[in-house]
This record gives C-alpha cells, sequence and structure tokens, in this order.
C-alpha cells in the first residue's frame, strides 16, 4: 500500500520573510515537500502584488531546508526554453 505524502504551496500575496518562514515550518513539521507556482504576473488583475521567479525561489527553499523535497507546480517550457535562456545569459 503507498504512503501517504503531505504537501503545502504559497501563492502568492507574500513577501519573501513569509515564503522563508513557511519553508522553515513546512521542514520541521514532517511535510513531504513544499511547491511554488511558475509565473511571471501575479494572478488576480493586481500587478503590484509580489511574484517570484520559480526556479530561484526553490533555489532559496532549498537552502533553508534539510529534509522536505521542492518542486514547482508547473513548469512553463514555452519561456523556458535552454536556448533561449542561453542567449539572454550571454547577451
Amino acid at each position: 500500500m503507498a504512503n501517504l505524502r503531505f504537501g503545502i504551496k504559497l501563492s502568492q500575496d507574500a513577501t519573501i520573510e513569509e515564503y522563508k518562514a513557511v519553508w522553515r515550518i513546512a521542514d520541521e513539521a514532517g511535510f513531504d515537500h513544499v511547491w511554488n507556482m511558475d509565473h511571471f504576473a501575479s494572478l488576480g488583475g493586481d500587478e503590484t502584488k509580489d511574484i517570484f521567479e520559480a526556479w530561484t525561489a526553490l533555489a532559496g527553499a532549498a537552502a533553508l531546508t534539510s529534509r522536505v523535497r521542492i518542486g514547482c507546480s508547473v513548469t512553463g517550457n514555452t519561456y523556458r526554453h535552454p536556448a533561449e535562456r542561453l542567449c539572454q545569459i550571454e547577451r
């Protein structure tokens, strides 16, 4: 029989300090995984809401946790094509 696992995802309307706190709490509380979202613009029409780049946020979660698994709920490949990213970096 498969084990039941629990994760947590904090989407938006949160500061980076709040994200860091949630990652640490999830890690210490025994959650199995934490997730983020991959959007470059906030949802709901309010463009003033904080939104963080997904892969960078995952790196931050990895740096602040020791046992919880991390993941991005969706990673859009249309704007993350490796060749395009490499061209942007080299410019």
